[in-house]
Order: structure tokens, then C-alpha cells, then sequence
């Protein structure tokens, strides 16, 4: 979540039947600032501070479509996020 609070692109947390909550957590920790310990290309240590990335959403595996969804808005609106919400429906 530290890295995702630093990204320019929207970024998804998977979330399970029954378990969209730790998902929305995760949104709301991207969505915060960081700071953290890193190192530059040039090999040098130092602090990286992040603004926090707005663009966060969760995602839901196809067994959940229809089913998760309220479950996964109705976190994301309790915890003031913006309600995105995705279901993969890639072929597996």
C-alpha cells in the first residue's frame, strides 16, 4: 500500500467472497500519505513521501459479481472513498 500511495494510475486491490472489507482497508491506506525507507536508482538510500493515491479501487473475483458489489460500495462509502469497483471477468 505504500508503493500504490505513490502511483500515478489507479491501482486494485483484489477482494474476496465475503472478505471486501480488507480490500477497502487496503484502498484507504493507498488513498493516505506515506512515508517510507527506499533506494534510487544510483544506489542511495533515502526517505520517500507520497501524497496518496486517489485512484484506488477494489476488485472482485467473478464469483462475486452481483453478489460482493453492494457489500464492496457500502464499505468504500463508509470508509468517505470513492465507490469504484471492479469485477474481473478474465477467462481463466
Amino acid at each position: 500500500m505504500q508503493l500504490a500511495s505513490g502511483l500515478s494510475t489507479p491501482v486494485g486491490f483484489c477482494g474476496t467472497v465475503g472478505a471486501v472489507s480488507a480490500a477497502a482497508d487496503a484502498v484507504r491506506a493507498a488513498s493516505t500519505a506515506h512515508a517510507f525507507l527506499s533506494v534510487s536508482k544510483q544506489g542511495v538510500a533515502g526517505i520517500v513521501e507520497t501524497t496518496g493515491n486517489r485512484s484506488c479501487h477494489v476488485v472482485l473475483p467473478p464469483s462475486a459479481a452481483g453478489k460482493e458489489e453492494d457489500a464492496a460500495l457500502t464499505a468504500l462509502g463508509a470508509l468517505e472513498l470513492p465507490s469504484c469497483v471492479m469485477v474481473d471477468c478474465g477467462i481463466i
